[in-house]
C-alpha cells in the first residue's frame, strides 16, 4: 500500500514507538522525511528522554548521514 502523506503528515509521528514497526517498517514515513525532511528535530516523547530533554536530531538522508558522521 502506497501512502500518499507528505513529511508534515509525520511531523507528529513518535518514530520511538514499537507499534509503528510492528506489521513492518514504515517505508512511506520515511520515504516521506526523507525526501522532505532530511533532517528535523524529533519532538520530546516520554517513550525516550533525550539528554537535554528537547527530543533528538533525525538524520535520515544518506547525504545528511555522512556529513554528520565526517563532522
Amino acid at each position: 500500500m502506497n501512502d500518499e502523506r507528505t513529511a508534515a503528515d509525520w511531523l507528529d509521528t513518535d518514530l520511538t514507538r514499537p507499534d509503528i514497526y510492528r506489521t513492518g517498517f514504515p517505508y512511506d514515513l520515511f520515504r516521506a522525511l526523507r525526501e522532505e525532511r532530511p533532517v528535523w528535530r524529533h519532538p520530546v516523547v516520554a517513550t525516550y528522554r533525550a539528554p537535554d530533554g528537547v527530543g533528538f536530531w533525525a538524520v535520515l538522508g544518506h547525504p545528511q548521514v555522512q556529513t554528520v558522521n565526517r563532522d
